[in-house]
């Protein structure tokens, strides 16, 4: 019976340990779920008094007691109603995740509609830096900041430029979320450097890189100093009346590459110079002197026929003179003589002010002239003129 019995006596007693601390857990769980009700009333209130920070401390002191998808969503309301959109939208999203469709229906349609207003309109905090430092941010074309930087991004995909001298530039495609540190580190690839002089100044250096179709030839005169991509060149040094050089250079990733190269006259030992550019002056030079040629010839014409109509209007006043003296007035012959006198005022201003011009065009085109010539001695003019009539001579 003994035996029979213990059994049972120990069952008898287990039962009776549970029996007496599942009131505590229960009260416990009671306790629990009052004070996280009274927290959310008082959430509520601040809320409705537009004290959204204590309505927020509340919600939350709620939500860490029973997390309740309702309350969830109020944390998320008041931090957007605090301008805390970036936080909001976490919160929006994960009461989204954890929501009864059915019991939260309404919310649920509200979360949707300020999460895809959120995403379209919100720019958070990114933080960029890159190795070196002091690299410029584009985007597009234009500067937002230097490395290390702090800047506005939208949410999603942000394509982006880095660029530092000396450094092959850089497209990254920045991802920016919600929520996420967004702190960014980017590697530049250092390029090469080429630094060519040469003697004789003026000697033309090309250097082409081999093995890369499309690559554009770096060019310069006397002193290249050049920032390339890594890889083999071929440099070209020529000069006309010189022995040209050729060389063959392997620049690898951050190198710099100092060559000086000395050209030697070629085997008939006269060495030419570059040939002078097309536009030495002579164009203008040409129109100068012609047209200063052609302007003074047009004034030393108007000066001759005004000596003529002014020996014209002289002859004709003499004719007036005698009519006069025999009594009698010749007014027709009186009025050729002012229309001659007239005109011969009016030739001697329009010829002086040509020929002036036409002296200037001619100092101006002598001034210009880099060799003498013939064509720089001034013209030297014979005028004679008479009421017969006029002639000039223009000699060099």
């Amino acid at each position: 019976m003994f035996r029979c019995g213990a059994p049972i006596s120990v069952l008898l007693v287990l039962l009776s340990l549970v029996s007496l601390g599942a009131p505590p857990l229960a009260r416990a769980a009671e306790n629990n779920a009052e004070k996280a009700k009274r927290l959310f009333l008082q959430g509520n209130k601040a809320f409705d008094e537009g004290r959204y920070g204590d309505a927020l401390a509340s919600y939350r002191a709620s939500f860490r007691i029973v997390e309740r998808p309702s309350t969830l969503f109020n944390i998320a309301v008041c931090r957007d109603r605090l301008g805390q959109t970036e936080g909001a939208l976490v919160d929006y999203r994960r009461f989204i995740r954890i929501a009864h469709k059915a019991h939260d229906a309404a919310r649920l349609e509200k979360a949707h509609v300020r999460v895809a207003k959120l995403v379209k309109s919100l720019h958070v905090d990114v933080t960029i830096s890159s190795n070196p430092p002091g690299a410029a941010i584009y985007r597009g074309d234009k500067i937002v900041g230097r490395t290390p930087a702090t800047i506005k991004l939208a949410l999603g995909a942000n394509p982006l430029r880095l660029v530092a001298s000396g450094y092959r530039e850089r497209r990254v495609l920045f991802h920016v979320s919600a929520g996420a540190s967004n702190r960014f580190d980017v590697t530049l690839e250092p390029m090469a450097k080429l630094d060519i002089t040469v003697v004789p100044p003026g000697t033309e250096l090309v250097a082409t890189r081999l093995g890369v179709q499309g690559s554009k030839p770096r060019s310069a005169r006397g002193h290249m100093l050049a920032t390339v991509e890594p890889g083999d060149y071929q440099l070209v040094a020529k000069l006309a009346g010189y022995t040209s050089q050729t060389l063959r250079l392997r620049l690898t990733r951050g190198a710099v590459v100092a060559r000086h190269l000395v050209l030697r006259r070629d085997a008939t030992g006269n060495a030419q110079q570059p040939a002078p550019s097309a536009d030495d002056g002579s164009t203008k030079r040409s129109v100068l002197l012609y047209g200063g040629i052609a302007a003074m010839a047009v004034g030393a014409i108007g000066i001759a026929f005004a000596v003529w109509q002014g020996a014209e209007a002289s002859s004709l006043s003499d004719d007036v003179q005698r009519a006069a003296t025999q009594g009698s007035w010749a007014q027709d012959t009186y009025d050729s003589a002012k229309r001659s006198e007239r005109a011969a005022i009016a030739l001697y201003v329009s010829g002086g002010v040509a020929f002036a011009a036409g002296t200037v065009m001619m100092i101006l085109g002598l001034r210009t002239s880099k060799t003498p010539h013939r064509a720089q001695r001034l013209p030297k003019w014979q005028l004679s003129a008479g009421p017969g009539g006029a002639m000039l001579r223009t000699t060099f």
